[in-house]
């Protein structure tokens, strides 16, 4: 009978291979070994990430100073004008954040049909980004410096954006409940925080103007916002 094809003539079995102790023990050291170095480089990339954390408690400090100074600065270099607005506004990159305010002047030289935008929307009025510039200059810097760090985290710069402009509006808030602004300019002083080039929701402009002011101006300025839809 012929050999079948399909079998191998030889069966071979592979003998054990031992291995010495001296190697597990290697085997052993070098996994340790890759262990702590995973440990560590998971440690010095939290503490990366960590040294990244923008110190928005400093920040609102800073701006409530920039703001203060700015205010008082414009009061000081025009006193024959009347200020009744100020606002805070930033950009969608988050990467700014800048003063502005308008006076009753500048509202009278504006025609009927546009009083309404000149005197409630911060890009016309008139002294924009004026006032304490060293001041606000280096808190966008601190914006920007820590806009090109990056962030680890998916939605880390949704978060930071955000957290900017509450913090904006914290600053004025607390102002206002020591109604700094009213007093030195005066008279009853519209505040605002804005986003340049955005479209903010008119609920979302309401709410904020809402917080900020309890004058004859938010009256006006929730009236406005209706006729937005109409």
């Amino acid at each position: 009978m012929g050999a079948n094809p399909f079998m191998p003539a030889t069966l071979s079995i592979a003998k054990p291979t031992c291995v010495p102790a001296r190697t597990l023990a290697g085997c052993r050291w070098r996994a340790s070994t890759f262990i702590r170095s995973k440990l560590v480089e998971r440690q010095l990339t939290l503490a990366r990430i960590n040294s990244m954390a923008f110190d928005f408690q400093n920040f609102a400090q800073q701006l409530t100073q920039a703001t203060q100074a700015a205010f008082t600065e414009l009061l000081a270099r025009y006193p024959e004008e009347a200020f009744y607005s100020f606002a805070l506004y930033s950009d969608e990159g988050a990467m700014t954040v800048c003063p502005a305010a308008n006076t009753l002047g500048h509202l009278a030289a504006q025609s009927p049909d546009d009083l309404p935008y000149a005197k409630f929307e911060p890009a016309e009025w008139q002294y924009e980004m004026v006032g304490a510039d060293a001041q606000f200059d280096a808190l966008s810097r601190q914006l920007r410096t820590r806009l090109a760090e990056g962030f680890a985290e998916p939605d880390g710069f949704e978060r930071f954006r955000q957290q900017l402009y509450a913090t904006c509006l914290e600053v004025l808030d607390a102002l206002r409940q020591q109604r700094f602004f009213d007093k030195a300019a005066g008279r009853p002083v519209f505040l605002l925080v804005t986003i340049s080039d955005s479209d903010t929701p008119p609920e979302e402009l309401a709410q904020l103007a809402s917080r900020l002011n309890n004058n004859a101006y938010r009256d006006e300025y929730l009236a406005w916002l209706r006729t937005w839809d109409a």
